[in-house]
């Protein structure tokens, strides 16, 4: 950026503070909260002034932060946990709808490979569902989505 583009941010900066009557911020108690509530402003105002000044911007192939794959693969896991937990609805189950047999197996072979993979503690599924067990495999199954979800 040249000058004329930093006097251009400058002036936007000025006249955004003065429209959004951010004067009231300076006299904030210092807490946490205030802290928090301060932080927003300004970062609103800094991305709303950078998008209606800053005439372009250059990004390389080498800035490009790629997510870990422990992230990606916590993400692609608890998509496919959230597939199979909706199948277990409690309206599904309050009319006695669940997973049939061979749908059932292909899920918990799913199931198996994700606790594999995210190295999670063993879990014993039964083989098929029935009206005693389908309530417990569904509380397994949110809590098997709920570690997965503290790791991502």
């Amino acid at each position: 950026m040249d000058e004329a583009d930093w006097s251009a941010f400058t002036e936007y900066s000025n006249k955004y503070f003065k429209e959004h009557n951010l004067k009231k911020l300076e006299s904030l108690k210092a807490n946490c909260r205030n802290l928090n509530v301060l932080w927003t402003k300004i970062k609103n105002a800094l991305i709303t002034t950078a998008n209606k000044t800053v005439p372009f911007s250059y990004r390389s192939a080498d800035d490009a932060l790629s997510k870990p794959k422990s992230l990606t693969s916590c993400y692609s896991a608890l998509t496919k946990l959230n597939r199979i937990l909706l199948k277990f609805r409690t309206k599904y189950l309050t009319c006695s709808l669940w997973i049939d047999q061979p749908v059932w197996q292909d899920n918990l072979a799913m199931i198996q490979n994700i606790i594999l993979e995210h190295q999670l503690e063993p879990v014993v599924f039964p083989s098929s569902l029935t009206a005693e067990n389908v309530r417990p495999v569904k509380k397994l199954l949110l809590s098997i989505y709920k570690t997965i979800y503290r790791k991502a």
